[in-house]
Protein backbone atom coordinates (compact mmCIF):
# COMPACT_ATOMS: atom_id res chain seq x y z
CA UNK A 1 0.00 0.00 0.00
CA UNK A 2 1.11 3.68 -0.99
CA UNK A 3 1.16 5.83 2.25
CA UNK A 4 -1.80 8.29 2.17
CA UNK A 5 -0.93 11.78 1.23
CA UNK A 6 -2.70 14.36 3.29
CA UNK A 7 -2.83 17.78 1.84
CA UNK A 8 -1.02 20.67 3.64
CA UNK A 9 -2.78 22.79 5.96
CA UNK A 10 -4.80 25.68 4.66
CA UNK A 11 -2.14 28.07 6.46
CA UNK A 12 0.55 26.95 3.83
CA UNK A 13 -1.25 26.84 0.92
CA UNK A 14 -0.45 29.98 -1.44
CA UNK A 15 -3.58 32.22 -2.58
CA UNK A 16 -4.52 32.98 -6.10
CA UNK A 17 -3.65 35.97 -7.12
CA UNK A 18 -6.53 38.84 -7.13
CA UNK A 19 -7.38 39.71 -11.20
CA UNK A 20 -5.97 43.13 -11.79
CA UNK A 21 -8.42 45.68 -13.23
CA UNK A 22 -6.93 48.89 -14.39
CA UNK A 23 -9.41 51.97 -13.69
CA UNK A 24 -9.57 55.10 -15.02
CA UNK A 25 -7.04 57.71 -13.01
CA UNK A 26 -9.25 59.71 -11.42
CA UNK A 27 -11.33 57.12 -9.96
CA UNK A 28 -8.06 55.40 -8.91
CA UNK A 29 -6.97 58.73 -6.85
CA UNK A 30 -10.70 58.84 -5.55
CA UNK A 31 -10.32 55.61 -4.00
CA UNK A 32 -6.95 56.34 -2.88
CA UNK A 33 -8.94 59.68 -1.57
CA UNK A 34 -11.22 57.67 0.28
CA UNK A 35 -8.76 55.29 1.93
CA UNK A 36 -7.02 57.75 3.11
CA UNK A 37 -9.57 59.62 4.82
CA UNK A 38 -10.54 56.81 6.59
CA UNK A 39 -7.41 55.67 7.76
CA UNK A 40 -6.77 59.28 9.05
CA UNK A 41 -10.78 58.63 10.93
CA UNK A 42 -9.36 55.81 12.21
CA UNK A 43 -5.65 56.64 12.95
CA UNK A 44 -4.90 60.21 13.07
CA UNK A 45 -3.19 62.59 10.58
CA UNK A 46 -0.10 61.32 12.62
CA UNK A 47 -1.56 57.29 12.28
CA UNK A 48 -1.54 58.02 8.68
CA UNK A 49 0.90 55.83 6.63
CA UNK A 50 0.64 55.04 3.01
CA UNK A 51 1.08 51.26 3.55
CA UNK A 52 -2.40 51.50 5.55
CA UNK A 53 -4.03 53.67 2.41
CA UNK A 54 -2.91 50.96 0.07
CA UNK A 55 -4.37 48.01 2.12
CA UNK A 56 -7.60 49.84 2.51
CA UNK A 57 -7.76 50.63 -0.90
CA UNK A 58 -6.66 47.10 -2.02
CA UNK A 59 -3.55 48.95 -3.96
CA UNK A 60 0.35 48.58 -3.66
CA UNK A 61 2.31 51.26 -1.72
CA UNK A 62 3.97 52.05 -4.60
CA UNK A 63 0.64 53.15 -6.54
CA UNK A 64 -0.19 55.46 -3.03
CA UNK A 65 3.38 57.17 -3.62
CA UNK A 66 2.56 57.33 -7.20
CA UNK A 67 -0.48 59.49 -6.56
CA UNK A 68 0.82 61.00 -3.50
CA UNK A 69 4.48 61.95 -3.84
CA UNK A 70 5.32 61.20 0.01
CA UNK A 71 3.82 60.25 3.21
CA UNK A 72 2.91 63.50 3.98
CA UNK A 73 1.98 64.36 0.43
CA UNK A 74 -1.00 61.31 1.51
CA UNK A 75 -1.99 63.43 4.55
CA UNK A 76 -2.24 66.57 2.73
CA UNK A 77 -5.73 65.74 0.97
CA UNK A 78 -7.29 64.28 4.18
CA UNK A 79 -6.64 67.53 5.83
CA UNK A 80 -8.08 69.61 3.29
CA UNK A 81 -11.28 67.08 2.54
CA UNK A 82 -12.19 67.75 6.42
Amino acid sequence: MAPSRTPPPASSRQRAPRPRTRREPADRRRELLDAASREADDHGLDGLAPAGVAARAGASKALVFHYFGSTAGCGAPSRSRR
